[in-house]
């Protein structure tokens, strides 16, 4: 459910705007503007396609884009009983979104997981993370088993970027993207952010717009006026939890190759409300920024009144836990049988 569209689906969205919204609610994908923004599964190209067409791809871009697009909320509540809350779009899968906003912010909450100030969780293509997986309406269970002689037969060698897009491996950005409100809160049960509950290979930078041919302007990601943000696990003013992707090596025994994304955050300012701002978890990664960061990297990243950062395990005035990136578990995931 969201404001403006329930889910956007590979296509664009530009100077749009949604205007005294005061609440959204939802039991599954809660946003401002969009319940889902995510990339269009292109199933049946893929069932066909034939490996020497790969490189012909160029022109098909499956992921969705916003640009320009605003949510001002009056006092704005965004609910979701499940998961996927975020005070502009629930979430955000192998997308791009830019120069966009939500103002007038109360709260975001989810009572399961995912929960951000501006995407309750920025990813991989929605065919990647949804096989095999109950998803309600927009389940793809076993979408990549459609295409897994073309996936070895073109991954065997170097990685064919465009193959990688068309199949949702590839990362979601944000540029310029601001959340404002007044002491505004942000609650889930696991991965709770000031701007996204959980990132997954995310790149979140500036946005960078061209005046002239000599001058241009930056806007950088702002956080504003926020009060608190509270999960079990995972809780940042900026993000729950940060981590890289990796939509293929992660196939273990099915591709052995690496495509590892990881994850950036540039340009990103964190402004308290009037009482400071608390980021608190139950048990484990709270951080003033970030709960639990691994696998990427962090620059120009400002954080203004903190007034406490708690948790059992793993907490710090900027990230609760940070450290080098590790995309298998034992036994690695096989989302291609």
């Amino acid at each position: 459910v969201g404001g403006f569209a329930g889910m956007q689906t590979g296509s664009s969205i530009s100077d749009c705007t949604v205007s005294n919204l005061q609440k959204v609610t939802a039991t599954k994908y809660a946003g401002g503007f969009t319940g889902v923004t995510r990339d269009a599964i292109v199933k049946g190209l893929l069932e066909s396609l034939d490996a020497d067409l790969v490189p012909h791809l160029d022109k098909l871009n499956p992921s969705s884009n916003i640009v320009g697009c605003k949510v001002e909320g009056t006092e704005l509540i965004v609910q979701s009983t499940g998961k996927y809350a975020g005070g502009f779009t629930g979430m955000a899968g192998n997308s791009s979104l830019s120069n966009s906003s939500v103002s007038g912010l109360t709260s975001v909450t989810a009572t399961d997981n995912y929960s951000g100030g501006f995407a309750g969780r920025a990813t991989l293509g929605s065919g990647i993370i949804m096989a095999g997986k109950e998803e309600g309406d927009i389940q793809e269970t076993g979408l990549l088993g459609t295409a897994t002689n073309l996936l070895k037969t073109v991954l065997a060698g170097d990685c064919d970027t465009q193959l990688l897009n068309l199949v949702g491996i590839s990362a979601t950005e944000m540029e310029g993207c601001s959340v404002s409100g007044t002491n505004f809160e942000i609650e889930a049960a696991q991965y709770a952010g000031g701007l996204i509950g959980q990132g997954d290979g995310v790149i979140i930078r500036a946005f960078v717009s061209n005046n002239s041919e000599t001058e241009s302007t930056s806007t950088a990601n702002n956080i504003d006026g926020i009060g608190a943000v509270s999960a079990t696990n995972y809780a940042g003013g900026v993000a729950g939890q940060m981590l890289p992707a990796n939509g293929s090596g992660v196939l273990d025994g099915v591709l052995s190759i690496a495509n590892v994304l990881p994850f950036s955050l540039e340009n990103i300012n964190v402004i308290a409300g009037e009482n400071g701002f608390a980021i608190t978890t139950d048990e484990e990664y709270a951080g003033g920024a970030i709960g639990q960061a691994t696998g990427g990297t962090i620059e120009q990243v400002t954080l203004t009144n903190i007034k406490q950062v708690t948790a059992k395990n793993y907490a710090g005035g900027f990230v609760g836990y940070a450290g080098p990136g590790s995309i298998l578990e034992s036994g690695g995931l096989n989302i291609l049988g």
